[in-house]
């Protein structure tokens, strides 16, 4: 049998993954020019609609009457996705500009 994560689990690795992107953005977003800002302003876009897309295909999946996690574990998969994709957003747009 499958069991999913309880969920914090979830939680625990995208606050790994956003302690990395901040240790690799900092000397970048101590100089607060244009160009962080443009960063800062495009990854928040796109995550927009990352995120409006992972709460779609969210209430899909919970939507059936098949589900193999609760209520918590949902809002914990949209809270570590949100801040996975923000962040590496940041690092994949510091990178482009």
């Amino acid at each position: 049998m499958h069991v999913f994560p309880k969920g914090h689990e979830l939680l625990l690795l995208a606050m790994a993954i956003m302690s990395f992107c901040l240790a690799y953005l900092s000397p970048q977003f101590q100089q607060n020019d244009e160009r962080i800002k443009k960063i800062k302003e495009k990854g928040m876009f796109y995550s927009y609609f990352f995120i409006i897309g992972y709460m779609f295909i969210l209430m899909i999946i919970v939507q059936g009457n098949e589900t193999f996690f609760n209520a918590y574990q949902a809002v914990c998969i949209l809270a570590s996705l949100t801040i996975m994709t923000v962040f590496l957003s940041f690092v994949i747009l510091a990178k482009r500009y």
